[in-house]
């Protein structure tokens, strides 16, 4: 489990740490607001290197989590609608290679 999260903790920082370099070039994201609020301000709290590492992780997770139950939901509904699952079945069928 520590090896485990000590790969994340890693993976996390390289990500914050890009972010950084991207933020220089004008470009803006979701961790760019996470490192905006980490240097503090009127009205933020001062985030440690800590806290911004686990409330990244906590949007990555949250982003997987919300991918996931679209997925399961889509497929439900496909096999309570065969004649939708056929037509969606042609479709990708149409447009691949």
């Amino acid at each position: 489990f520590r090896r485990a999260r000590r790969a994340l903790d890693v993976a996390v920082d390289e990500v914050i740490q890009e972010t950084k370099k991207k933020m220089l070039m004008g470009n803006r994201s979701l961790v760019q607001l996470l490192l905006q609020a980490s240097q503090g301000g009127s009205n933020h709290k001062v985030l440690n290197v800590e806290e911004l590492r686990d409330d990244a992780k906590t949007f990555i997770i949250a982003g997987h989590e919300t991918t996931a139950v679209w997925c399961n939901m889509a497929v439900y509904a496909l096999v309570k609608h065969p004649d939708v699952q056929e037509k969606v079945c042609q479709d990708v069928l149409s447009h691949s290679p």
